[in-house]
């Protein structure tokens, strides 16, 4: 199993991505009004997955100045389209981590080879917007989409 590929439909998150960027880049006077880890609590969803501390403290929380701005766009009736182009990639996506999560120790390389594999075969179209596709993966895991909740 552990030669296995790590295959998943990168156009869900590539459509995702696209349609995101405008909204996020548009609305940097939004406040940040902060993250709230209810369930099952960001330190023991980090211990459950193996999310290293470092890369947490000084790449994901990065992220997370946008996650305001993802909420508000996923939560606009205007993008259910949208939102169900985010449901499918986060479905499949935490499906197929379960199945393949032994091919990491840390959840960092999940993330980081989610991230590489929707770059490559997008670079031309994402061109700039390939911080937003870490940025919506760091999303994903932190709102219990992607990566063990208990």
């Amino acid at each position: 199993r552990l030669l296995l590929p790590f295959e998943f439909d990168e156009s869900d998150i590539e459509t995702v991505v696209a349609s995101l960027t405008d909204y996020v880049r548009g609305t940097s006077s939004l406040p940040k009004t902060g993250v709230s880890f209810d369930y099952p609590g960001i330190e023991w969803k980090n211990e459950l997955n193996q999310m290293g501390k470092q890369y947490f403290e000084e790449v994901v929380k990065i992220s997370m100045d946008d996650f305001t701005k993802i909420d508000n766009f996923l939560a606009n009736p205007l993008n259910k389209e949208i939102v169900e182009y985010y449901d499918s990639a986060a479905s499949e996506l935490n499906a197929k981590i379960t199945l393949n999560r032994e091919q990491f120790y840390e959840f960092e390389q999940v993330i980081e080879s989610v991230y590489d594999k929707v770059v490559n075969r997008y670079a031309l179209k994402l061109g700039s917007k390939k911080k937003l596709v870490r940025t919506l993966l760091h999303y994903m895991y932190c709102h219990c989409d992607i990566g063990k909740k208990s």
